[in-house]
């Protein structure tokens, strides 16, 4: 080997090497692979949250949904007790208090009797869709 071409194989060794560095990344290109490495984690951390929050508010209205209609249920019941109380000549003169609530029917107020206090508690029972009737009415004393 003669030294032109020692020469030029050594500047051939020089610029491969030049070369393998050119292909290294240099700092900014490391922290831009960071950068959007982390952007892609928060968009991900995003979505899910998101997506858990979606299920909260879906849950919610469920439930609010489940009140509302249990509620308008409660009212119908309590409706339809005071006008089987209206209805019925022995009891509709009395001042009862009705509350509804998951079907259970409370009564409040006085009766002048047992008796009376017994057909109240019978006259709403019969009603649709009552399950208990929790009767505290009074009995007067004469």
């Amino acid at each position: 080997m003669n030294i032109p071409q020692i020469k030029f194989f050594a500047l051939s060794l020089v610029l491969a090497a030049g070369l393998i560095g050119c292909d290294k990344k240099g700092p900014a290109e490391t922290a831009g692979e960071k950068i959007d490495q982390a952007a892609s984690s928060i968009t991900e951390k995003t979505e899910d949250v998101m997506e858990n929050k979606r299920a909260v508010v879906k849950e919610h209205a469920t439930d609010m949904q489940e009140q509302v209609a249990e509620t308008a249920e409660d009212a119908a019941i309590t409706a339809q007790v005071k006008s089987a109380f209206a209805a019925d000549p022995e009891i509709s003169t009395f001042d009862i208090q009705v509350n509804t609530h998951g079907g259970m029917v409370t009564l409040h107020g006085a009766v002048a009797t047992a008796a009376v206090s017994n057909r109240v508690q019978q006259v709403a029972s019969t009603v649709t869709n009552v399950k208990v009737v929790d009767n505290r009415l009074q009995v007067a004393t004469p």
